[in-house]
Parts: structure tokens; C-alpha cells; sequence
């Protein structure tokens, strides 16, 4: 059915987990459009624009998903929504609100999988090795939900290169 949210919702997330973000972002849109203010599609979305690098329009359905899911009560899709904004912010080099948004999502779900992968990646293409390493090894001993296969795969590829260049900054090799 053309116009059935649920079946963009369900194509967009396999978009999401196959990365092809311009698609899943296009299936989202849809979703709002037949049915605005979803905060589980308005975070998807967000976080969605977040890993295109399109921080500003991250923020603004982030904002949005985070409101409506504090005025819920949805204290998961909260916690997946501020690990989106976390990854904004980074992106817009707004480290402390970046920071701060981080540990609430940890705080409010530890076992998102997500958040880490992401404060990993940022920390990576920050140069921060160690911390890098850390934060991408612990997403992969979580799993609900898991990250998808090419996440995972990402992140065991950049464990091992944040092993080497945290080696490679250390005092002691210098």
C-alpha cells in the first residue's frame, strides 16, 4: 500500500542498517508526512541525518523527538534520541553539550549499543585512540538492539586501528 507509514518505517530501517542513508532518510520523510510527530521516526530520522553529517537538521528533529518523548514518558526512544543528538553535536564541534547529552542517554539506557558505537567513531576521528577503542568495543558486547552487520564489522576494524594509533601516541614509544 503506497501510503502505509508502517511499511517506510520498516524500508527505512533497512536502509538505515544497510547504510544507505539518502534512502532511509527519504522513507522517514514519508512516514512524518502521512503521519506527523512520531518521535521514533523524528529520532530515526535524526540520527539518520546525524551519520550523513547533516548536523543542523539532525538537531532540529532530535529537539523535536526529544521533546515529545520526554512529554511521553519514552524514556528508550530518549535514550536513543540523545545519542543522536550526542553525535550533532560532536559534529558541530559542541563537545561539552555533546558530552552531556552522552551520558544522559547512557544513563537512561546502558545497554544501547548505539550510543557507544557513536561516541567511538567520535572520539576516533577526534584522535582520541584510547578512548576511541574502548567505547567501540563495548557497542559490540551489547546487542539490544545489536548494530547492524556493517557497524559491527566497522567497528572491530576500527578497535584494532585504535590499538595501533593509541600505540603509536603513547609516551613510552616516542
Amino acid at each position: 500500500v503506497p501510503e502505509d507509514p508502517i511499511g517506510y518505517r520498516l524500508r527505512g530501517g533497512i536502509y538505515w542498517d544497510l547504510e544507505r542513508l539518502v534512502e532511509a532518510y527519504d522513507d522517514y520523510t514519508r512516514v512524518l508526512e502521512i503521519t506527523p510527530e512520531q518521535p521514533e521516526v523524528l529520532s530515526a530520522r535524526g540520527q539518520v541525518q546525524a551519520e550523513m553529517g547533516e548536523w543542523r537538521p539532525a538537531l532540529d528533529d532530535l529537539d523535536i523527538a526529544a521533546d515529545l518523548s520526554r512529554k511521553a514518558g519514552a524514556n528508550l526512544t530518549l535514550a536513543f534520541t540523545l545519542g543522536g543528538k550526542s553525535l550533532a553535536f560532536a559534529g558541530l564541534d559542541r563537545i561539552d553539550e555533546s558530552n552531556q547529552v552522552f551520558e544522559e542517554s547512557v544513563k537512561l539506557c546502558p545497554t544501547n549499543p548505539w550510543v557507544y558505537y557513536h561516541r567511538g567513531m567520535i572520539m576516533f576521528h577526534r584522535g582520541v585512540y584510547d578512548e576511541a577503542r574502548r567505547w567501540l568495543q563495548r557497542s559490540l558486547e551489547l546487542d539490544e538492539p545489536s548494530l547492524s552487520a556493517r557497524k559491527k564489522k566497522r567497528a572491530l576494524s576500527l578497535v584494532e586501528q585504535a590499538a595501533a594509533l593509541a600505540e603509536n601516541q603513547s609516551p613510552e614509544t616516542n
